[in-house]
Order: structure tokens, then sequence, then C-alpha cells
């Protein structure tokens, strides 16, 4: 019996049905490294799937360079443009199978280049399931994206190809031949006791890898190495990845590109000689002149002080309009509910509440708990620009007036540091 069944599949050309809109439709697609396959099939009355039209194409000379994922993306893509008018509007979903288990995730992917965001948008035209199988079950889209009158022509794709040839690239050596054996012979003297494994091979009493040379860790060694590939006139003072990129095409040791940055970065013939790149500044704005006091006020912290009292930080906080200031010891860990409540002990019980406040972004100011107190209050919270104070620059100006004060009076004793406090409060406005 299952000889004859066998015979029979052997013998017997699947009939093709004819397709019939009302009923459920699924789609097979494969493919291979030329050419792509897919069979649509319609369930019949009997429950059983039959096929309604296969498909095959060869992929073009762009198309065999494509990644896996965009091969097996590309033949459900054929497809469905194949039979768009029976599966576009269909009344009901249908399924689409592929041995592909990564195009599952293609929906949810944030990262599509161009030709996939086109995919993308044409398959939302669609109401399927793509459903992953595998290729033991896929057979017959499998065979129709291996036809062999496909694959003429592909024998040699991109084999023994030379994309860039050694005889056009040509390497500078920047280092002269003189002061090079010198370097070579110190890099010798300090290289016997050394022992780097089997990474490294020992050549003339020089350790290499890749045709490198390990420069033992002697400082003034390698400054001269860097010295050599920047400073010389045949390197011509390069910048950071330049100089590098010198060094390092017979050199190497741990840290030298952080090395290398530092050196270029303190050239002061670079710095002297060098024009700057970067785009001119921008004019700049001078903040808006409040109509009265304590209506525009400024706020920031100096922290890190010795311990005081259980002290180790100062709020500093002054009047746009009469300059006014007021100074509060605190702590580095102090919260933006704390913050808020030494404002209301210090200043709300003599001034009331500011229209706006200016302060850096410290998490006392930039926190979600002081942006919503800030608005129930009607507050207008003005954070300055992330690394550039000169957004606050009255209230840096007054820090350093403030920790210049404390220095003259208690460079003996920097304990008391809190009980001075109000001293210089009164000092400062009194000026």
């Amino acid at each position: 019996e299952a000889f004859d069944t066998l015979k029979q599949h052997s013998t017997t050309a699947p009939i093709l049905v004819y397709p019939n809109i009302d009923a459920e439709f699924w789609l097979e697609t494969d493919a291979s490294d030329y050419a792509t396959g897919a069979v649509l099939s319609i369930k019949c009355p009997d429950g059983d799937y039959r096929p309604v039209a296969f498909s095959s194409h060869a992929l073009s000379v762009q198309e065999h360079n494509y990644q896996v994922a965009d091969k097996e993306m590309l033949a459900i893509i054929r497809a469905l443009e194949t039979w768009r008018h029976y599966l576009e509007g269909a009344r009901h979903k249908f399924e689409i199978w592929s041995d592909h288990k990564n195009l599952n995730y293609f929906m949810l992917s944030q990262d599509l280049n161009r030709r996939q965001v086109r995919w993308a948008l044409y398959l939302s035209r669609f109401n399927f399931t793509l459903i992953h199988k595998l290729d033991t079950s896929m057979t017959k889209a499998d065979a129709l994206s291996r036809k062999v009158d496909h694959a003429k022509g592909i024998e040699s794709d991109n084999s023994g190809v030379t994309l860039i040839k050694p005889e056009w690239i040509r390497a500078q050596h920047v280092v002269v031949e003189a002061e090079e054996g010198q370097i070579l012979d110190r890099i010798q003297s300090h290289s016997s006791d050394l022992d780097l494994g089997q990474n490294w091979t020992l050549e003339d009493g020089l350790y290499k890898r890749d045709g490198r040379i390990y420069v033992p860790g002697d400082a003034t060694l390698r400054q001269d190495i860097i010295t050599l590939h920047h400073d010389n006139p045949i390197a011509g003072h390069p910048g950071q990845s330049k100089t590098q990129e010198l060094v390092q095409r017979n050199y190497w040791w741990p840290g030298l590109a952080t090395q290398v940055k530092e050196y270029v970065s303190c050239c002061d013939q670079c710095a002297c000689m060098k024009g700057s790149h970067n785009a001119p500044a921008g004019m700049l704005q001078p903040l808006p002149i409040p109509s009265g006091p304590w209506q525009d006020i400024s706020a920031d912290f100096i922290t890190d002080l010795p311990l005081s009292d259980g002290y180790d930080t100062v709020l500093v906080v002054i009047d746009h309009f009469s300059k006014e200031a007021v100074f509060i010891p605190t702590t580095k860990a102090v919260t933006a509910l704390g913050t808020a409540c030494l404002y209301l002990s210090h200043v709300w019980k003599n001034q009331g509440l500011p229209r706006s406040i200016i302060s850096d972004r410290g998490p006392q100011f930039a926190s979600q708990v002081m942006r919503e107190l800030a608005k129930l209050l009607g507050i207008e919270l003005k954070l300055s620009t992330a690394f550039h104070p000169q957004t606050d620059g009255q209230t840096e100006r007054l820090n350093q007036e403030l920790q210049q004060y404390l220095r003259l009076f208690i460079a003996e004793k920097q304990t008391d540091w809190s009980d001075w406090l109000a001293l210089a409060q009164f000092s400062y406005n009194n000026k």
C-alpha cells in the first residue's frame, strides 16, 4: 500500500484549483542564494489546502549580495506583489510560512534601512500572520527557489575578487632611520627581561605581533616615539588620530591612544599655529532685568567643604535685582524636597515666592519633584546649559567671593566655617 501511494504521487502532477476569494489563503515562501520561490494555496471545502499558483524568480546581480534575512523577506514581497489581487483585502487573515525565524521580528525592529522600510510599508497593506516552519515542511517552496536554470552564471559569484589591491596602497614611513635605530636599541635594552607570552614572538631582541614592536614601560622612551611621529618635519604635527595611526604602524603599548591624545592636546606649536574649525560662538544674551526685588533669583551649591557642625555644603541664593544674597549651610546629600524646605525656612519667610529661579542641572533643581513643586507654586525653573556655568555667572562669581572670605578667616581652623556664614552674608550685603 505504501509503495502504491508513493508511485501514485510520483506519477501524478498536482492539480491547480480555481481561487475562491471567500476561502482562506495560505502562502509558502523560500529563498536560496540565487532565486526565490513561492506557493499560493487555498483551503478547499474538504478542509485540505490545494495549490492555486507557483512562482519562481531568479535574483538580480544586486540581490545576490543581500543578506539571508533580506533574501527571505524579498521572497515574501515578490509573492505578495505577484498575487496582490488575491491577498490584498482578503476576507480572511492568511498565513505566510517561512523557514527563517528572524523574520518574526521584522515588524518589531526599530533599526531598518531604507529598503526594509519600504518593505515594511508594503506589508502593512496585508492582513497576515508570519509563521516559522522547519525547512523540512517547506519542500515545495524550497524546490522552486532552487531551479537549476536560475543558478547559471553564479558558480563563481564574487570569488577571488580583490576590492583594493595591495599595490594601490602606499604606507609612508615617517621615522628617520638614524633616530629609529636609536629607539630600537633602547627598546632592545629594555626588552631583555620581558616575557609577554605566546601571543608575541621574539625577533632580534624585539617582541613583535602583527608587524608591531612592543615598547616596554619606559615613559621617556614612549614619549620620544610619539615626539618622533608628531614633531618631526616629515610628520608635520598631525592631529590625534593621525599621530596615533603613524605610531601604531610600527609600535604598540598599553594606553597608547590615551598617551597620544594627552601629548597632542598639550603641543604648544599646534595650539599656536593651527586654526580652529569650531563654529563661532553666538552673541551673548544678558538675562532680563527684574522689575522688583526677589522676583528673579539664582541658586547654587558650594559642595565638598570640610565638615563643620555636620554641614559640608552651602546653598547660595542671590536676588538679581538687589544683589542681596543668603548663605544657608546644608549637606551634599540634600534632596529636592530638602532644598525646598531650606528655601522656605531662610528665604520665603522674609521675601516670599520668586517668579523664576535660575540654577544648574543638579538633581536638587532638575528632579521631577522640584519641577512639580515649581509648577504648583507658579515658579518658572530656568536650568543652565550643561557644562556652561556662564549662564548663571552672577551666582558663580558670588561663590568665589564667599570662598575667598572663608579662606581669609578660617585658614587655621577649617572646621568652623558654618559659624562664619552669617558674618559673610552681612559683609557681602553691606558692600
